[in-house]
């Protein structure tokens, strides 16, 4: 067994031996010596005895003879390599070979693409729970599936899908690097690039800086002394000279990759407050004057100011003297009403139900429902989910396409900042939370919490003794952006506004307080067991919900007359770890 792992985070480049050294242990030395001042992350020897990879009669048998090395030169090469700082990895085309270069202890195992079918190897291999190149190219969908399936099954070894064959060299047209794409996202593993092309060809040096673009981020390259003896594996080798510079190009450009969130960074953040035009008066305008679309004009400022939007300052009434080219704010200018967004944050990852707000509720999922409720409000100005950025999360994104809603990706884990960027999307300042696994909200009451909301000047307003699942938050993005900076990583989870719950002295809070019919935190709408669903859609079928919208008395009054329902019910009351909701 080893610790070493191939790191995620950074290009791992592998120098490809091969038999470029013909069979001859002197010139392997000065390949491996070359390799090593080039400084890949690792060298990579092919192991074979040619008697247990082809046949006795094949045409090639006396060929692969002659390039067979000795163990105790590959053993010396090993500790070269490894002297030097540098991993060893071993390509292994036997069982046989695989226990010698396990005994060897090498780094990290290549298996060849006509090796995939090979349960025996593959056991072995997993068993050693070293990092294991799996080629993918030649192979098809269904030898990959089972080839990560028995890998998986026996073992936890790192698995990374190498894509790219030889094809002596391989042609431009043939390497088809979308499928990096395509394995990433059918195997949800890290992705390698082999790379065959023409060793002479000027994209030899940046056909693997492609790749990384495309997700890859292990590169693989033939190294050779020299390609114009046009010796053994010569076609798509580079020189040592050539190999050390692609080192540099790619270990310098693997940088720009950066995260895949479209979250705006701090650097990002300094240019924007250069960059970004704020919106400036026209013409000099009086006091206690509406502002006219033709009284503003967007233009950059020297000075730090905070952003507003047109929507806000259109119609908006002066509050003094404002002259030309001076920025339109809150400080000289009653602005419009607040920007109210929904924010709705969505993953599939669950402990117990999986994608829960697309578990169908009759025809309509749960979140068909959330949706259908939140937009009988009219005081929401937009519906945003907060998509988490972890694979097979993409089935929400679908669904904001197909339903015309906008989203916004994030860390998974990191709830909290998903909502603010949700926020930022459409120049928000207030926050309506509900959760993304409950079908049935208390609808009616949104406008009014969001009104009591403005006019009190609360940071956060929340519904009290609603069943568990209804209710909803209404909070300043300012108050949340606080909990995010101030709050550790627990405040930063699904439990949004916990920070506001530890630190209530430093916010304004305020219940919104609801009819007493309704005040019935005993009773659970939350689904978040198979049971669970189980209720609700019992409860869409029994009420219609197809014909008109949940409504929150009559679902408690056919709770409180079914006792079965009610069991049901009582079965996970109070399991939740919601704090306001």
């Amino acid at each position: 067994m080893t610790s070493f792992a191939i790191p995620e985070d950074e290009v791992f480049v592998i120098a490809e031996i091969a038999n470029a050294h013909t069979g001859c242990p002197p010139k392997l030395k000065e390949i491996v010596q070359k390799a090593i001042i080039a400084k890949p992350d690792a060298i990579k020897f092919q192991l074979f005895k040619t008697s247990e990879l082809l046949i006795s009669h094949h045409h090639e048998y006396d060929l692969y003879k002659d390039l067979e090395i000795s163990d105790n030169h590959l053993l010396d090469m090993f500790k070269m390599v490894r002297k030097s700082g540098i991993k060893v990895f071993a390509d292994v085309f036997s069982l046989q070979r695989a226990k010698f270069a396990a005994k060897a202890q090498v780094d990290g195992f290549k298996v060849h693409s006509s090796d995939v079918n090979n349960t025996e190897l593959l056991t072995y291999l997993a068993s050693t729970g070293k990092p294991i190149l799996l080629s993918c190219s030649g192979c098809t969908a269904n030898e990959i599936d089972g080839a990560v399936g028995l890998i998986k099954k026996n073992a936890s070894s790192q698995i990374i899908l190498m894509h790219g064959f030889q094809g002596f060299p391989t042609d431009i047209s043939q390497i088809h690097l979308r499928r990096i794409t395509s394995l990433r996202q059918r195997y949800e593993l890290p992705v390698g690039y082999s790379d065959h092309i023409d060793g002479s060809s000027q994209l030899a040096l940046y056909m693997p800086m492609i790749a990384l673009g495309f997700g890859a981020y292990v590169i693989e390259k033939h190294i050779t002394i020299n390609r114009s003896l046009k010796e053994e594996d010569y076609q798509s080798s580079l020189n040592p000279d050539e190999f050390a510079l692609m080192v540099r190009i790619l270990k310098e450009s693997y940088k720009s990759i950066g995260s895949p969130s479209l979250m705006i960074t701090g650097s990002e953040q300094k240019y924007r407050k250069n960059m970004k035009k704020r919106i400036v008066a026209r013409r000099d305008l009086d006091a206690n004057r509406r502002i006219a679309k033709e009284d503003m004009i967007l233009k950059r400022v020297d000075h730090e100011t905070p952003e507003v939007s047109v929507e806000s300052v259109v119609g908006a009434l002066t509050i003094q003297p404002i002259k030309r080219d001076t920025p339109i704010t809150s400080t000289n200018a009653i602005l419009k009403r607040n920007k109210v967004v929904a924010a709705i944050a969505c993953r599939v990852e669950s402990t117990r139900l999986f994608a829960k707000p697309l578990q169908r509720v009759d025809e309509h999922t749960i979140l068909d429902y959330i949706i259908m409720q939140l937009r009988q409000s009219e005081l929401i100005d937009e519906i945003v989910l907060a998509i988490s950025e972890n694979a097979g999360n993409e089935i929400f994104v679908e669904y904001a396409r197909r339903n015309n809603l906008k989203f916004v990706r994030g860390d998974d884990e990191d709830v909290l900042r998903r909502v603010i960027s949700a926020a930022d999307h459409v120049n928000a300042n207030i926050v309506f939370r509900v959760t993304s696994e409950d079908p049935f909200k208390y609808w009616h009451g949104i406008d009014a919490a969001i009104e009591q909301h403005l006019q009190t000047g609360a940071d956060f307003t929340y519904t009290k003794d609603l069943p568990e699942g209804t209710g909803f938050e209404i909070i300043n993005l300012k108050a949340l952006k606080s909990s995010h900076a101030h709050g550790q990583r627990r405040n930063r989870s699904e439990l949004v506004t916990s920070y506001i719950h530890e630190h209530q002295a430093d916010f304004k809070i305020l219940p919104f307080e609801v009819k007493s019919k309704l005040r019935r935190p005993e009773i659970r709408f939350t689904v978040d067991y198979p049971e669970d669903l189980i209720l609700v859609k019992t409860l869409a079928s029994r009420l219609k919900f197809r014909e008109s919208l949940p409504d929150l008395e009559l679902i408690i009054e056919l709770i409180d007359a079914d006792p079965k329902l009610k069991e049901i019910n009582n079965k996970f009351a109070g399991h939740g770890s919601r704090i306001w909701l």
